[in-house]
């Protein structure tokens, strides 16, 4: 995908650009520039992908430029566009993303909060976790939207006002089987994603620190800890979308794009993410149905969790230092040699490998079952073939390959003639790439996420699709003639 805006490559400030006037606002909403040449107005899209080790951020500067929101002061080997998803808190309620010996450190607050959507019954509970993530939201944007304002003032401070909006991405599926189940669960996940960043912008706008007391506060603002609008003087508009939508976005505006019926599999820290949906354009605006969709605790941190169990105290060494929730921490190289694995470790692999086979298979089992989701999709056809869309910070992890590539085998076995999957990264523009390491692909959600609301695809969700009757055959015959006939 060919690059077509300026963005900061290597994180360095360049606030000396700035204009001698300049003023940034305490609210962050703006720059306050005389000058004859101003423009009118810039619109200014967040794309906020909310992980569940760490966060990245894209943001559009729609027509003008595109840039990847970086921590200040970080040091952590260039990875300075990872935002750790976590959030410290003192003695007296006060939250900081970086916090002290003496702060409690929440972590894995997306998975929680996900977790909070299958408790309904659960108001304080979900309450509690929901103030957690919207604090989080509110210091992060906080710290993003001045970042972005200060480093890129040069081409920001031009205009006279600066409008904002954020969209940020949820979870696709759940793990219940039936409609009505997911349907509650889709709309619990929704609700609460949605309330959470609708009070961490309100949150993000204050100058002063930023209790955990403040994000209840929030929220009751809203409307309630479950807030499906945007609350009252709310400034931007805010939504939320699938992940897989935002992720998606690059590969649907590639060469590599092709319309119809693909799976994507996103691998996160703790889950993967699995969605079968049609690609296709309806009315002049791209439509994608989700067919199917399901969240399993199967990601790189469950991986890693399963391997130290099955090596036991003695034997996990340096493998126990390694901590998956960290974006930025190197994979250690098992002490064994390929193909050597201790039999527990192999035995454990072996279990997540099926379980990633139920997952992706039940997808397409669900879908092409008579009076399925998609029983006549070409692609389960003969000769037919599965494009899959890989996304997520564990997608490029042997494993996981790995385990794509062997179901491939169940799927061709299964599919009389079937060519089986063709896999596909998910693309993001060659200036998005953060640094040598090739990274990019992390930031296809953000990046998708970034553009205008209005302009991203349409969407029904899993429980909303009616199945589709299986074609059947009619065979013609002929009229019997009987002896008198001769």
């Amino acid at each position: 995908m060919a690059s077509g805006a300026a963005v900061e490559r290597r994180g360095q400030d360049r606030t000396e650009a700035r204009p001698a006037n300049f003023v940034l606002r305490p609210d962050c909403l703006g720059y306050e520039v005389s000058g004859e040449d101003r423009r009118k107005e810039c619109e200014l899209v967040i794309g906020f992908d909310f992980g569940t080790s760490t966060s990245k951020i894209v943001v559009q500067a729609l027509e003008v430029a595109r840039f990847v929101a970086r921590r200040i002061g970080a040091d952590d080997g260039g990875a300075d566009w990872l935002w750790p998803s976590e959030l410290h808190v003192d003695g007296a309620g006060v939250c900081t993303l970086d916090g002290s010996s003496t702060s409690r450190r929440h972590r894995g607050i997306k998975l929680r909060l996900m977790e909070a959507a299958s408790r309904p019954d659960d108001a304080e509970g979900r309450g509690d976790v929901q103030a957690v993530v919207a604090a989080y939201l509110g210091l992060t944007l906080r710290a993003a939207r001045s970042r972005i304002l200060e480093v890129h003032a040069d081409v920001l401070g031009s205009f006279e006002r600066l409008h904002w909006s954020v969209n940020m991405g949820i979870p696709s599926g759940s793990s219940e089987d039936s409609d009505l189940e997911r349907s509650i669960l889709e709309s619990n996940i929704e609700n609460l994603f949605r309330g959470a960043i609708v009070a961490g912008w309100q949150l993000s706008l204050c100058s002063t620190e930023i209790r955990l007391a403040d994000a209840r506060r929030a929220l009751q603002q809203t409307g309630s800890t479950d807030s499906q609008g945007q609350g009252e003087g709310t400034p931007v508009e805010i939504e939320v979308f699938p992940e897989v939508i935002g992720g998606a976005y690059g590969y649907a505006h590639s060469d590599f794009r092709r319309d119809g019926l693909h799976l994507v599999v996103d691998v996160g820290a703790s889950t993967v993410d699995a969605c079968l949906f049609r690609f296709r354009i309806a009315d002049d605006r791209e439509n994608w149905p989700l067919f199917e969709a399901r969240v399993e605790q199967l990601g790189v941190a469950e991986l890693h969790k399963r391997r130290v169990e099955a090596l036991g105290k003695l034997q996990a060494g340096s493998l126990r230092n390694f901590d998956p929730l960290d974006g930025t921490a190197q994979v250690p190289q098992m002490p064994w040699a390929a193909g050597a694995a201790p039999t527990s470790v192999a035995e454990a692999d072996d279990r997540t490998t099926k379980e990633l086979h139920r997952l992706v298979g039940g997808l397409i089992a669900e879908a092409r079952k008579p009076n399925g989701r998609d029983p006549n999709a070409l692609e389960f056809k003969a000769g037919g073939e599965i494009p899959i869309v890989l996304m997520g910070g564990g997608s490029r992890a042997d494993f996981y390959l790995k385990a794509l590539r062997q179901w491939e085998k169940v799927l061709v076995g299964l599919l009389s003639g079937h060519r089986g999957i063709r896999m596909f990264p998910a693309v993001v523009p060659d200036d998005l790439n953060p640094g040598s390491r090739d990274d990019g692909h992390r930031l296809a959600v953000a990046f998708g996420l970034s553009h205008s609301a209005p302009n991203l695809p349409t969407h029904t969700p899993p429980s909303a699709i009616p199945n589709v009757p299986t074609l059947v055959p009619v065979r013609h015959q002929r009229d019997f003639v009987d002896k008198d006939q001769v």
